[in-house]
């Protein structure tokens, strides 16, 4: 072993290898390049990729965000594991630090520049969503009337601060976002 890595999934470490020729899927894929135009267009489309196991949805979708069609977008993605219901907003988490390019070994002081930085270069307002994006990735938000909150308002916060910074990023560029999970049966 020579260290930690930043690849996730088995699929990732596969495209580390290199892939086999992707073929059969391309009704699905002309969905979801049309949902791509679309959104292109400033039409938001939600799409869904399927509740059965182990029928290629993680190499369709990581077919689609590599795809040349989607030059331009900012694809962000994340994937949810069974083992991680005990962490409240793993996801959202892993997204985001992908988002803001946090590393591992970064350190608490680290994080806060690299959110800090995005969120005033992308847009000033969104000062106000600095406490809770810090508070959700572990970091001391160092904001009194965050800590004076309490739980639901927290939360209620928190959602409205990944509302804005979603829909401020679209607004500058079109966004992908691509959650991936196990199967639900």
């Amino acid at each position: 072993m020579t260290g930690a890595s930043s690849v996730r999934s088995r699929l990732q470490a596969a495209a580390a290898r290199g892939l086999t020729t992707f073929v059969g899927r391309d009704t699905e894929m002309d969905t979801l390049f049309t949902a791509l135009d679309q959104a292109k267009v400033w039409k938001g489309q939600l799409r869904r990729g399927g509740r059965r196991a182990r029928v290629g949805k993680s190499r369709l979708f990581w077919e689609f965000a590599h795809s040349h069609r989607s030059q331009g977008c900012l694809v962000a993605e994340t994937t949810s594991v069974s083992y991680g219901k005990a962490t409240t907003y793993l996801p959202v988490i892993h997204l985001l630090k992908g988002y803001f390019q946090i590393e591992p070994h970064d350190t608490a002081r680290t994080i806060r520049e690299k959110i800090t930085g995005k969120l005033f270069s992308l847009d000033r307002t969104l000062e106000r969503c600095l406490a809770p994006l810090l508070w959700l990735l572990d970091v001391p938000a160092e904001d009194a009337e965050w800590e004076r909150l309490e739980a639901p308002l927290r939360r209620q916060r928190l959602l409205e601060s990944l509302r804005q910074l979603i829909l401020r990023e679209s607004q500058v560029q079109p966004l992908v976002l691509v959650f991936e999970g196990p199967a639900l049966d």
